[in-house]
């Protein structure tokens, strides 16, 4: 699948593979994740597309690299906040749990994406915890 998140060079896929505690994963989303952290840290240049690993080796950029991808970049629906406003409530987590994995406005989101059924679990068990559902 060449060309697929921007990956155009054979290694492509395995040198921009996911890093980060969103995964970030794609030659466009470092492209995008370094745009972000340049405009917001400007004394703190960097280019995570030459050095991806920074993402993974550094638990400052692990972390941003999540925050800006929920906020700004997003896989079809560029800001995950507005999804995650909507509520606690199943549809919310297929919605952002789909955006965040490349599947926002394609169907059979639950039934195809690995882990899903976990995450499900675990949604349920923290929102009564906090008394949202």
């Amino acid at each position: 699948m060449g060309g697929r998140l921007g990956n155009n060079t054979t290694g492509d896929g395995f040198l921009y593979r996911g890093r980060g505690y969103i995964q970030l994963t794609g030659k466009n989303n470092y492209k995008l994740f370094t745009e972000k952290h340049n405009l917001f840290y400007p004394d703190d240049i960097k280019d995570f597309v030459k050095e991806p690993d920074l993402v993974s080796d550094n638990i400052d950029y692990c972390a941003e690299s999540a925050c800006l991808y929920w906020r700004y970049i997003g896989a079809r629906y560029p800001d995950t906040n507005n999804l995650a406003d909507m509520g606690a409530s199943e549809d919310v987590l297929i919605k952002v749990s789909a955006n965040i994995n490349g599947w926002y406005g394609r169907g059979d989101f639950p039934n195809k994406a690995k882990g899903y059924e976990d995450r499900r679990k675990r949604f349920i068990s923290i929102s009564k915890l906090l008394g949202l559902i």
